[in-house]
């Protein structure tokens, strides 16, 4: 099952008990087997769709190695070694085999990852840093779908063939691609970081002191902020995420799990995974991409007059919000602000074009599309205007 329209393309049901099955089958068909068979409209039901996720994957060796190989072909390729290094050679084995010391820490401590709230939106996107430490160790870390923060050790020493022992690159899930930040090392970062800065007090509103690399000394006004304070905002709060990993004790299983952690550290890990699944599971990004594909999805010409509008699910309810929204406004162009307006003001608070579907939003958006008059005509209508779209 690719998606919730899966369900009822050639599709068997069967309930829990086993006595039951639910399917698009002809019913003259199966009663000539013999078979008693009800006919149901399924607009009617509620059908809960539910799918077992298994947290021991995520501090299993199979994760290790690939988040080992992840660090490693990341580094390669933004640092273009295209050539066999045998300083790789540990992590290469442990890749190749599972054999070998594993280089991999999973990040277990919940305090990084309240941190990480609020140093980054919560989009469900992989955020990726490489940075070497005092020793001149590299490590990359990788916050894996804004769910599992994974410390690998790369190299006991620099490369001298690699220019950058810092990077810093974030892979969005709406598919938005920024260049990587790039610097020889961690120190470099600092330097950069406190050169931007002075060129932009004048633009952005620093409070206490502005060569202070402590994230607590730091206050910017992100409205209306230019490419170089955003520039310099990402850099300090990098900055903090390195500062707030190297602070952890490394031997600490409070801080950081290898394989096989105890029963009482599998339930601390569970519940903070789970949290992270949660909200990442819970999140809803505007794109065209995903608007196109809920309609085509869901709201073909004779599945619009069928939705029962007291069963759909939450996200449900916001795209077919926002479809309405688009033919409300006549949306000719897909735009991201525009299509924003219309629901910022539901929000909690500003959330940048992310947004986590809880029941509260749920329920306004469900009461604002009960007082449309004629909602059947704007879906179609708004439809009609997304499949438009280039």
């Amino acid at each position: 099952v690719h998606s919730n329209t899966d369900l009822f393309k050639n599709v068997i049901l069967k309930s829990v008990d086993g006595s039951h099955i639910i399917s698009p089958q002809n019913p003259n068909e199966i009663q000539a087997k013999g078979r008693r068979v009800d006919s149901y409209d399924v607009n009617d039901k509620e059908i809960i769709k539910k799918v077992s996720i298994t947290v021991d994957i995520f501090h299993s060796k199979e994760i290790y190695r690939l988040m080992s190989k992840v660090a490693f072909e990341w580094y390669c390729l933004e640092n273009e070694i295209d050539f066999y290094c045998e300083e790789f050679s540990p992590i290469v084995q442990f890749i190749t085999t599972g054999n070998g010391t594993n280089p991999v820490q999973l990040v277990a401590d919940e305090k990084v990852y309240e941190t990480l709230d609020l140093l980054f939106t919560h989009d469900g996107s992989h955020r990726m840093m490489t940075y070497n430490d005092t020793s001149g160790k590299i490590f990359v870390l990788i916050y894996f779908f804004g769910i599992a923060v994974y410390k690998v050790m790369l190299l006991n020493n620099p490369l001298l063939s690699a220019k950058y022992n810092f990077l810093y690159k974030k892979l969005s899930v709406d598919g938005n691609r920024k260049p990587t930040i790039k610097y020889h090392s961690i120190e470099e970062v600092a330097k950069a970081s406190n050169d931007i800065c002075a060129n932009i007090v004048e633009q952005c509103t620093v409070i206490h002191s502005a060569q202070s690399l402590n994230i607590n000394d730091i206050y910017i006004s992100a409205y209306h902020a230019d490419e170089s304070c955003q520039l310099f905002m990402d850099m300090t709060n990098l900055l903090a995420f390195y500062d707030l990993i190297e602070k952890l004790p490394a031997h600490n299983s409070s801080s950081f799990l290898h394989e096989n952690p105890s029963i009482c550290e599998q339930k601390r890990l569970c519940s903070m995974l789970l949290s992270g699944i949660s909200n990442t599971l819970s999140l809803a990004i505007i794109t065209k991409r995903k608007l196109k594909r809920f309609v085509d999805d869901y709201l073909h010409p004779k599945a619009i007059s069928k939705i029962n509008f007291e069963l759909i699910h939450p996200q449900f309810t916001f795209f077919l919000y926002l479809v309405i929204q688009v033919g409300i406004i006549n949306l000719l162009e897909f735009d991201s602000n525009k299509i924003y307006a219309t629901i910022k003001d539901k929000l909690k608070k500003d959330a940048g074009g992310y947004f986590i579907i809880d029941k509260e939003l749920e329920e306004i958006l469900k009461k604002e599309i009960k007082t449309y008059a004629s909602i059947d005509e704007l879906l179609e209508k708004g439809c009609n205007i997304i499949k438009g779209w280039n």
